[in-house]
């Protein structure tokens, strides 16, 4: 597996420029993208003297083909794997996108940034591999709360029970907290807000 780093980072490595191209064709060298740099620091190929000023130019992206949604998990862990320098530029970046998507009334991951209108208007609008924050924020919990703001007082911890435990199974969610979770919405969001409301709540 060294050997094989070793022989990918000499082929692919472009010093002159501090990144990596894609493609290799009649020995010419082409392409540079965020997931080439992002996969390269992920897979450890990237010698040590050069992924932190690797990590610099991906969090950047100037010049580099952004990443889509389904695969900014790897441009994430590749920043993250730095040390929490790059939080605030990663979870930033999910709330602008994501977020983008809750201000249009989404309930559901988006197959790409453009939504429908990509693909000719066939985009998809519920797409599993692009559910990448939800991953990213039970990955990281001490990274979030470094960068997030403060939590208002009305909103309810996901992960404590009422009486003060802590959510530790799938098993304890579906027993004790997801129903507390579901009581606390019927009785202070949607017990105060009649109109639209759900059938049952």
């Amino acid at each position: 597996a060294q050997a094989l780093a070793a022989r990918v980072h000499e082929a692919f490595w472009q010093p002159e420029r501090g990144l990596y191209a894609t493609f290799l064709e009649d020995g010419r060298l082409s392409h540079e993208a965020e997931l080439t740099q992002a996969l390269a620091l992920y897979t450890g190929i990237v010698p040590p003297a050069e992924e932190a000023p690797l990590r610099d130019r991906l969090v950047k992206g100037e010049g580099l083909v952004p990443c889509t949604l389904s695969y900014s998990i790897y441009k994430y862990e590749a920043l993250l794997s730095g040390g929490d320098k790059f939080a605030k530029a990663v979870f930033g970046q999910i709330a602008r996108d994501w977020g983008m998507m809750l201000y249009k009334d989404s309930t559901t991951f988006w197959e790409t940034i453009e939504g429908q209108k990509d693909f000719s208007y066939a985009g998809s609008l519920c797409h599993g591999w692009s559910a990448v924050p939800a991953y990213v924020y039970a990955a990281y919990p001490d990274l979030v709360a470094q960068v997030a703001p403060p939590k208002p007082k009305d909103v309810p911890d996901l992960l404590r029970c009422e009486d003060g435990s802590a959510v530790t199974s799938v098993r304890r969610w579906e027993e004790k907290r997801r129903g507390e979770i579901l009581d606390f919405y019927t009785r202070e969001v949607y017990g105060k807000r009649p109109v639209d409301r759900p059938e049952g709540l």
